[in-house]
């Protein structure tokens, strides 16, 4: 018996000149959830973009001049309500010295993570 009357016997229906040809069409699938950038003009959705955003800083996950800007913006203010506090021995900057150190603590932890990422990289790349 030949390979060609195999296949006739096996699968009858296999004939492409019955004109029977035809592709499955995958239907059409929701997308995934994606979370979408939140409007800063509603009250709540606005307390929600900016965790967002301090949580992207404190992760570590932004460009590194993100970082360096940041440090200069929130990092001034602080250093300057402390030297006045030195310098006078004046207390009455200690609220304001509290307050705005609140973001240093996010570039703090934004900073440790960006260089863990940093180092984790470096280690990775001596390895192989």
């Amino acid at each position: 018996m030949s390979a060609t009357k195999d296949n006739e016997e096996f699968f009858p229906d296999d004939n492409p000149s019955k004109g029977e040809l035809f592709i499955e069409v995958p239907s059409n699938s929701p997308p995934p959830y994606i979370e979408g950038v939140p409007n800063a003009f509603d009250p709540m959705e606005e307390i929600q973009a900016r965790g967002i955003a301090y949580r992207g800083l404190a992760g570590g996950n932004v460009p590194g001049i993100t970082l360096i800007i940041s440090w200069i913006m929130f990092g001034v203010a602080p250093l300057i309500a402390l030297i006045l506090m030195i310098v006078f021995g004046d207390y009455s900057f200690l609220p304001f010295v509290l307050v705005s150190s609140l973001m240093m603590g996010i570039l703090i932890r934004g900073t440790q993570a960006k260089l863990a990422k940093r180092r984790a990289l470096k280690k990775k790349i001596k390895k192989r």
